[in-house]
């Protein structure tokens, strides 16, 4: 006996408050706590376990499942069993209903600008599984928000749930500060590109302030609504030193707490920095040389929902790469993950639930994720577009992304790697571009002068060209042993 159930037999996967609604209709509202899952296996019927109130509750369930009338959904006859409860459907320990969800940015110690709330939220969480689960309904939608990362909790006079909760937590710090909500505005230049911010149009900043500005916001170093016009023209390079704002703000990414007073602190540094400089105590921010197969190169995190700028990481170069070294700052590696930071599966561009359109049959992350390959990112002028990747990064859903400049684009690039316009079959097209973005060293350079070029082996069948030997070369003995000496 037990107060969690299993249902198993639905035609097809229903939403946690369709089951809800329908079990409540047979045992009375208020008996269910929670509809901890709902899914299919392959090859099977959908089912969905629900956790009860009470034991009687589950158990007059299991006695309309097991009767001689059964227990029917629509046109599906029902089975249910207890299952153990486990971690996964023990998770609901706490829950506070009727709450108000507020979220944007912490702006100072003591404010928070507010950017959407949304009333009637219910809180559940757990202290084995360590996280916060938010359940609201948005436009006739149903929703689940899991927390990242640690929260802080608010506790409201006259209610005594939080000290009760608080017991259950090994580590939190209490405070006595008030703390205020403000009504504050969007940030970002495009709601599908959250967050990437531009400057004024009156302000243009080089690629590399404004990437390491947005890679501040994205990583918690500075909020997002302190990046004003003031802020702009405190890291323009027209008014001041490049070096000197490069300096400050990478020491600004280092710091242990977020920065809630920028315009302070970046006089503060640049004063020092220009001390420092007259009597020559600050030696010059110089990149850290790398060995020979290493380059310096930026990075995208895209997540269902926002962007994670990162870098210029050390990666181990590639032949593209090395054969176009002026322009490092216009490649871009992009990876699309969800939003842990772990692996996107396939499961997650089709929807659970059967659809009728085809509309229907992707959802927003695929969408989402086709929108940037077709159109590419926008940087402060830049602008990325889809270049081609390798057979590794293909696993790792990654690719390459280029900058087009004048006399040179991601067509060009792709021009320059082979012919390749015969070739009808996506997959092998892909895999014939990616060869070229494989990870490797550069052995030794070999001049045009030092090779000759050889016939290839080739037929014609049925009025189609093969060619036998490509891909295939030979090098000298001499220089087999300077490559594996290497």
């Amino acid at each position: 006996m037990g107060k969690t159930v299993k249902l198993f037999g639905f035609a097809s996967v229903q939403s946690p408050a369709a089951v809800k609604k329908f079990v409540e209709g047979h045992t009375g509202e208020g008996t269910v706590c929670d509809v901890v899952e709902v899914g299919r296996f392959e090859g099977t019927r959908a089912h969905a376990i629900v956790e009860f109130a009470t034991i009687e509750a589950a158990e007059h369930i299991k006695f309309l499942a097991a009767a001689a009338d059964g227990l029917w959904f629509k046109k599906s006859c029902l089975k249910a069993w207890n299952m153990e409860p486990s971690s996964r459907t023990c998770h609901s320990q706490h829950k506070i209903d009727n709450v108000k969800l507020s979220v944007g940015c912490q702006i100072s110690e003591e404010i928070f600008s507010v950017l959407w709330s949304q009333e009637n939220v219910s809180v559940k969480f757990g202290t084995d599984l360590r996280n916060f689960n938010f359940f609201l309904t948005y436009n006739s939608v149903e929703y689940k928000l899991e927390l990242y990362g640690a929260p802080r909790i608010y506790e409201n006079e006259g209610r005594d749930v939080v000290p009760k909760i608080l017991k259950e937590f090994f580590y939190y710090e209490e405070s006595e500060e008030e703390f205020i909500l403000e009504r504050g505005s969007s940030f970002s230049c495009n709601s599908d590109r959250v967050p990437i911010i531009n400057p004024p149009q009156d302000i243009v900043l080089p690629f590399k302030i404004l990437f390491k500005i947005n890679l501040l916001v994205h990583h918690g170093c500075l909020p997002g609504p302190l990046v004003d016009d003031w802020f702009f023209r405190f890291v323009d390079p027209s008014r001041l030193n490049i070096a000197c704002i490069e300096h400050a703000l990478e020491k600004l990414f280092h710091l242990r707490e977020c920065c809630y007073d920028p315009l302070n602190w970046l006089s503060e540094q640049y004063i020092k920095y220009s001390k420092s400089r007259r009597t020559r105590t600050l030696p010059e921010l110089l990149p850290i040389a790398l060995e020979d197969g290493l380059v310096y190169v930026r990075k995208i995190l895209i997540t269902p929902t926002r962007m994670y700028f990162y870098g210029p990481e050390a990666s181990l170069s590639n032949r593209v790469l090395r054969s176009y070294p002026d322009d490092i700052d216009n490649f871009l590696r992009v990876s699309f993950v969800d939003e842990d930071g772990q692996k996107l599966y396939a499961t997650a561009l089709s929807p659970r639930t059967s659809s009728s359109t085809d509309e229907e049959k992707r959802t927003g992350i695929y969408r989402r994720i086709l929108s940037i390959l077709r159109n590419g990112i926008d940087i402060g002028g830049k602008k990325f577009e889809t270049l081609a990747f390798s057979n590794s990064q293909l696993k790792e859903n990654s690719l390459w992304m280029f900058a087009s400049r004048p006399g040179l684009t991601a067509v060009d690039i792709r021009a320059r790697m082979g012919d390749f316009s015969d070739m009808k079959n996506v997959a092998r097209y892909a895999a014939r571009l990616g060869q070229s973005f494989g990870s490797s060293k550069e052995a030794l350079h070999v001049n045009g002068s030092e090779v000759d070029e050889i016939p290839g082996i080739e037929t014609e069948r049925g009025g189609i060209k093969y060619t036998f030997s490509d891909g295939i070369g030979k090098i000298s003995a001499d220089l087999a042993h300077i490559v594996a000496r290497k």
